[in-house]
C-alpha cells in the first residue's frame, strides 16, 4: 500500500519530476478532460432536453442549440486529450523500460515492479472511456452494422485479458498484497465495463461476437 500511496501523492505535486508512472495516470486524467471539454456541448444538450424531447432539436424544447459549442470544444477538447495522449504513452513506455540501478537492491527492483504493474493497468481505463465513445460515435455515423464495432469490440477485450493479467502478474512478484488487490479490482471493473458496454449496445449478439468464430 506504501507503493500505491507514493505513486499517488506525487501526480500533482510541484517543483518536482514526476515518476513515469506518475505520468501516465496524469495523462490518463489530462484524456479525460479532453473528452469532457469535447463532448461537454452534448451533455449540455441532454441535460437541457425535457423528458420526451429529443436532444438534437434545436427547437420545440430540444436543446440541440448547445450543439453549436462544440465548433468551439472540439479543438480546445481534441488538443488537450492529444497531449495527454503523448504525456500516458510517454509514462507507460518510460515505466516499462526502466531498470533498477542497482540489482542488488531488493526494495527498490519491487518499485520499479510494482510500476509497471501500475502503469499497464492505468491503461485499462482509459481504453474502456475511449471505446466507449467509439461505439457511440461509431453507431451514430457508421453505415456497417454492429459487426465491425463489436471486432474492434472484442479485440479491445482481449488485450485488456492480455494486459490486465500481465499487470497483476507484476504486482504479485512486486510482493505488494494491497498493490496487487488495488490492481486486481481495477483490471475487473475495467473488464466488467466492457461487459456493460457491449451488452448495452448489442445485447443480441454481444456473446456470440465476444466468443463465437468470425
Amino acid at each position: 500500500m506504501e507503493i500505491f500511496a507514493d505513486i499517488l501523492k506525487g501526480i500533482f505535486r510541484k517543483g518536482q519530476e514526476r515518476t513515469p508512472v506518475q505520468r501516465a495516470i496524469l495523462g490518463a486524467l489530462v484524456i479525460f478532460l479532453g473528452f469532457l471539454i469535447t463532448f461537454s456541448p452534448l451533455l449540455i444538450a441532454f441535460l437541457s432536453t425535457p423528458p420526451g424531447g429529443n436532444m438534437f432539436s434545436e427547437g420545440g424544447g430540444g436543446g440541440g442549440a448547445a450543439i453549436w459549442l462544440m465548433i468551439f470544444t472540439l479543438p480546445v477538447g481534441g488538443l488537450t486529450a492529444l497531449t495527454g495522449v503523448v504525456m500516458h504513452f510517454g509514462g507507460v513506455i518510460s515505466a516499462l523500460k526502466a531498470k533498477a540501478t542497482d540489482d542488488q537492491d531488493e526494495s527498490e527492483r519491487n518499485i520499479v515492479v510494482a510500476n509497471k504493474a501500475f502503469a499497464l493497468t492505468v491503461l485499462g481505463p482509459v481504453a474502456l472511456v475511449t471505446t466507449f465513445l467509439v461505439l457511440n460515435l461509431g453507431g451514430l455515423f457508421s453505415s456497417q452494422g454492429g459487426d465491425d464495432l463489436f471486432r474492434f469490440l472484442r479485440v479491445v477485450i482481449i488485450l485488456q485479458l492480455l494486459l490486465g493479467g500481465y499487470a497483476i502478474y507484476l504486482a504479485t512478484k512486486a510482493g505488494d498484497t494491497k498493490l496487487t488487490l488495488i490492481i486486481t479490482v481495477i483490471v475487473l471493473l475495467t473488464l466488467f465495463g466492457y461487459l456493460c458496454l457491449g451488452s448495452a449496445f448489442l445485447p443480441y449478439v454481444f456473446f456470440e461476437m465476444l466468443f463465437g468464430f468470425i
